[in-house]
């Protein structure tokens, strides 16, 4: 092993990871495999073979888009918790306010999914109150979300328009922080 320089770096860094991503999971990425193909009886091949490559990446990957529809069929609307839920609800039906890319954010902002799986949520995003006092409007109280619990907690007494500056502003803190560590 030579000493890591500038000359070297990336190389180092290309190693390192594949180092992590493959040789350290060798065992475990074998037994997967083996697991999948009956240790080595079945050729997958055949089976995936029937199938187009824009099936086999719905089924592995997701939907590539979400439109306003679809994310609307990720929460629970059933049971509204307060006004604030019905203007949530009116602002993801507003395509000019959700364009594909804030629907995405979304997404991910409340339910830690990069995509949405073909099936849809296996569990739709509900909604909490998180009540603030009259007196407290200004205090600057954001909508949380916890993609634990597929829950996004909404201040119950702000106006829509209130409602909609603080779900923009928690949605780009979100985005300007990389979400979830990643950069």
């Amino acid at each position: 092993a030579e000493p890591l320089a500038a000359t070297n770096v990336a190389r180092a860094v290309v190693a390192g990871c594949r180092r992590k991503l493959l040789v350290d999971r060798h065992a475990a990425l074998v037994a997967l495999r083996e697991g999948f193909t009956l240790e080595g009886r079945l050729d997958l091949g055949v089976q995936l073979a029937q199938h187009s490559n824009t099936d086999l990446s719905l089924l592995l990957q997701g939907k590539p888009t979400l439109s306003a529809q679809d994310l609307l069929e990720c929460f629970d609307w059933s049971e509204p918790c307060c006004a604030a839920v019905t203007y949530l609800r009116e602002l993801l039906q507003d395509a000019g306010a959700f364009g594909a890319t804030r629907r995405q954010l979304l997404l991910r902002w409340c339910t830690g999914r990069n995509v949405l799986p073909v099936s849809g949520l296996g569990r739709k995003v509900t909604f909490a109150t998180a009540d603030v006092p009259q007196n407290e409007l200004s205090d600057g109280r954001l909508p949380e979300a916890s993609t634990c619990f597929h829950e996004v907690r909404l201040p119950s007494n702000l106006s829509k328009d209130m409602l909609r500056a603080r779900f923009d502003q928690a949605l780009d803190e979100f985005a300007l922080q990389g979400g979830f560590g990643r950069q």
